[in-house]
């Protein structure tokens, strides 16, 4: 099938349209930027030229293509502007593919459960205390999208965990951990440190994000977890490693804020 991607040139999108063109089917990528698109072509994909924020271009790229993967996301300072961009994207796709049996992938978040581990029944970040911060919001535009499947809309999330890894590649939240402790020559953790991160490879991400392009019903959830939760004190002995900024006898924990309780996730991938 022809397939729309968003974020086509970013961490998950440029190793996704390779593993999409390789099974046979056809890539139209967004680009904002000469650089962007040259990365597209590069990878074997066609370039539709436009930006996250422009709706007319979105349901163009829609309009073109059998299905929508959408795992753009613009990682700026101001996270509910970026929050808000996302969920105007996802509504104009939900608009576009209405009545069509189109797929609508998108991309979210493993959900936060504070005090006890979350699993795959868990909603995302949409009880308290998340409800009235961004990643709550990206909870409801989730919640928006499989909403859609009511609508003649092959609609699904798949869920990623806070690091989506590979070497040479960003490492996901994580790579903000890395930054910090080359920035600080410090690398910190909250509380005690045991609260937990679950992660996934990129490789194996864009690989379900392909078996759930091919595979997976409407209104389906799926969760790119392989590691169902790596301890924060852990990943700051990495970072500080990965930054070459301090031995891990240098990693500690902080103080301006109180500690979190452990929330891996499970995984449940769909059938191959």
């Amino acid at each position: 099938m022809k397939v729309f991607v968003t974020g086509a040139s970013g961490g998950i999108g440029s190793l996704l349209v390779p593993e999409l063109i390789s099974a046979g089917h056809e890539v139209l990528g967004l680009a904002r930027s000469d650089a962007s698109a040259q990365t597209v072509t590069a990878a074997g994909a066609d370039v539709l030229r436009g930006d996250l924020t422009d709706p007319e271009t979105l349901r163009t790229g829609a309009a073109e293509a059998d299905a929508v993967v959408h795992v753009a996301f613009n990682h700026s300072p101001d996270l509910w502007r970026s929050v808000a961009d996302e969920a105007q994207a996802v509504e104009t796709f939900g608009a576009a593919l209405k009545g069509t049996g189109k797929a609508l992938l998108i991309a979210s978040g493993t959900p936060i459960v504070p005090g006890r581990l979350a699993t795959e029944e868990d909603s995302p970040f949409t009880g308290d205390p998340m409800a009235d911060t961004p990643l709550g919001r990206r909870g409801h535009t989730a919640q928006y999208a499989l909403g859609l499947a009511d609508k003649g809309v092959r609609s699904v999330v798949v869920r990623l965990p806070r690091s989506v890894h590979s070497k040479g590649h960003r490492y996901g939240l994580a790579s903000g951990l890395i930054a910090a402790a080359r920035r600080t020559g410090v690398s910190g953790y909250v509380g005690d440190g045991s609260q937990r991160w679950p992660a996934v490879h990129h490789l194996d991400a864009v690989r379900l994000f392909r078996l759930a392009l091919e595979q997976a019903e409407p209104g389906t959830v799926v969760h790119a977890v392989a590691d169902e939760g790596d301890p924060m004190r852990t990943l700051a002995e990495g970072s500080s490693a990965a930054g070459s900024a301090c031995p891990p006898s240098r990693c500690r924990p902080s103080t301006s804020a109180p500690s979190v309780p452990s929330t891996p996730s499970t995984s449940r991938p769909p059938a191959s």
